[in-house]
């Protein structure tokens, strides 16, 4: 499906192609995203319809000035001309989906009961890479219904070593009359 925001992640990772600069639009994009995933009032002001557009630019700019290159910045103030600038977080997540297509990274999610540590994530990105055979690059969801350890998904792939997948294996043991033991 070609949305909004696809179309913009895909015309920024034509430029990162472009300029040959795809790992570093990606690193700078994630940053955007964390900022903007971190702080629900820079959102709010930018999406406010009664402030201008200059006033949203120079808050931006004093943001991301030395953290970004200027045409990341000029597609963030592209993004507040156009009236897009609401559709930000999703392009971040398309344009990383787009780089890492690019880059040939699979990406995956952990499920897990609670938040894992950055390391943990790391470890596991490792272990299901060689698994694998491809760099993969996993993101943590919370799902209480594990009850407990994790679940990994990438494509089609599932390697499911949560609580509640041993206990339906063990009462489909019991139901088909297999010694558990």
């Amino acid at each position: 499906m070609d949305t909004i925001s696809t179309r913009y992640a895909k015309a920024l990772i034509e430029l990162a192609i472009e300029e040959n600069k795809v790992s570093d639009y990606q690193s700078q994009m994630k940053f955007v995203h964390s900022v903007i995933k971190e702080n629900s009032e820079l959102v709010t002001f930018l999406k406010h319809n009664s402030i201008k557009d200059n006033d949203k630019k120079d808050l931006i700019s004093k943001i991301f000035k030395d953290n970004v290159n200027v045409n990341v910045l000029h597609f963030i103030y592209l993004l507040i001309d156009k009236k897009r600038i609401n559709y930000l977080s999703q392009i971040c997540r398309d344009f990383n989906s787009e780089c890492n297509n690019f880059r040939g990274i699979l990406e995956g999610v952990i499920y897990s009961t609670e938040v894992l540590s950055l390391d943990k994530v790391k470890k596991l990105e490792e272990s299901v890479s060689l698994k694998l055979n491809n760099k993969v690059e996993l993101s943590n969801s919370i799902d209480p219904s594990l009850i407990g350890g994790i679940k990994i998904v990438v494509n089609d792939t599932v390697f499911d070593n949560s609580v509640s997948n041993r206990l339906r294996a063990l009462k489909q043991e019991l139901i088909n009359g297999k010694d558990v033991r």
